[in-house]
């Protein structure tokens, strides 16, 4: 796994990208401490690809989240 920090004029925010972070994000995010709800961005060819498995992942972890598709 690899972290990416980005660094804008007016905040910060890290990007996490790795082999096999789709299929244990529950793992991944309760070591970041409790979620109280995620939001997934994604677009339908993204989607198509890789939400079942991100969805599967969250369940898992009893994670409450939302999907949020881009329009294009």
């Amino acid at each position: 796994m690899r972290t990416l920090q980005v660094k804008l004029s007016q905040a910060a925010y890290s990007i996490v990208v790795g082999r096999g972070l789709v299929e244990n994000l529950d793992r991944f995010l309760k070591k970041l401490g409790p979620a109280r709800k995620v939001l997934v961005v994604t677009e339908r060819r993204v989607a198509s690809l890789h939400l079942a498995r991100l969805e599967k992942s969250l369940r898992r972890g009893r994670i409450p989240y939302q999907v949020f598709f881009l329009l294009g």
